[in-house]
């Protein structure tokens, strides 16, 4: 997905008039990196979301679109963001972080059986600092949350257990110098979750333009939120709206851009050209590197 997304950027960067090099990963990245004006940063997952990249920008002295290094640590890391949202006062579903050293090594196998009784079926098991869904799976009996911590810790070496929260899923992505909602996209799946699984799947999943109601809940909580998690230039945040309201489940830093992405989807929502979405995220970089 990163490659797509790349992609996608660059036809829109050189359709600016930039001029372009697409770059993946390996063992002369930085290399390249020190003869570029800017950077895009269109990497998915670890090192592109959890700030490894970032970091070496900034030691490399290259400017680069998106989040700070601490920014995307902190939204990676969905305990910690989880604690941070918490601390904030966002909404956001109940939930416990359980080390996999302390299963092996401390018994904590009956800390997380303790847990889930007390979020209660059904919960969503993830892993902790994971991208695109990988090792999310939502348990809906005790007999099979073993097999879902364990195949969340083959992506981690942390978990969540976090409550389900039944409703409506939705994606808001935020942009810009000072951040401003897209609309917000209703993601519509046959599974209940939106895990790797459905995102690979064909017909799986479908977006929608969420309801006018639904919107306008969510808009300005997505921008609160990515805003007081650090999110710079552009971000998604993902939600669930119930009958009492919407809950935070996840921010991202760095999230898909690919042409049948949720970000792109929401720019045609907006009736704004990704082209125009690249160039505010450009322009915006750029005017660091003026400042």
């Amino acid at each position: 997905m990163s490659l797509r997304s790349g992609y996608h950027v660059a036809l829109a960067a050189r359709d600016l008039g930039h001029d372009v090099t697409e770059v993946d990963v390996d063992a002369n990245l930085t290399r390249t990196l020190t003869s570029a004006d800017l950077v895009f940063i269109a990497l998915h997952g670890r090192d592109g979301e959890d700030g490894t990249l970032q970091l070496a920008c900034e030691a490399l002295d290259v400017a680069y679109t998106g989040s700070t290094p601490l920014a995307c640590r902190m939204c990676f890391d969905k305990g910690l963001a989880k604690g941070l949202m918490l601390k904030a006062g966002f909404p956001t579903p109940p939930a416990y972080v359980i080390p996999a050293e302390a299963v092996r090594h401390m018994g904590a196998g009956a800390a997380l059986r303790n847990a889930a009784k007390r979020l209660g079926f059904p919960m969503v098991v993830k892993p902790t600092t994971q991208g695109s869904a990988l090792g999310l799976a939502l348990v809906e009996d005790p007999e099979e949350l073993t097999a879902a911590a364990l195949a969340a810790f083959d992506h981690g070496d942390r978990l969540l257990l976090e409550r389900f929260v039944p409703g409506t899923e939705v994606s808001i992505a935020v942009y810009g110098s000072k951040l401003t909602a897209l609309p917000a996209v209703e993601i519509k799946t046959k599974s209940q979750v939106f895990d790797f699984e459905t995102r690979v799947s064909p017909g799986a999943y479908e977006f929608d333009r969420a309801s006018s109601d639904i919107d306008a809940a969510v808009g300005q909580l997505a921008v609160d939120v990515a805003t007081q998690m650090g999110v710079r230039d552009f971000g998604r945040v993902d939600m669930r709206v119930s009958d009492d309201g919407p809950t935070v489940l996840d921010v991202k830093t760095c999230p898909g851009l690919t042409e049948t992405s949720i970000v792109t989807y929401a720019t045609a929502n907006a009736s704004l050209r990704f082209d125009d979405f690249v160039a505010t995220v450009l322009d915006n970089a750029l005017a660091r590197i003026r400042q």
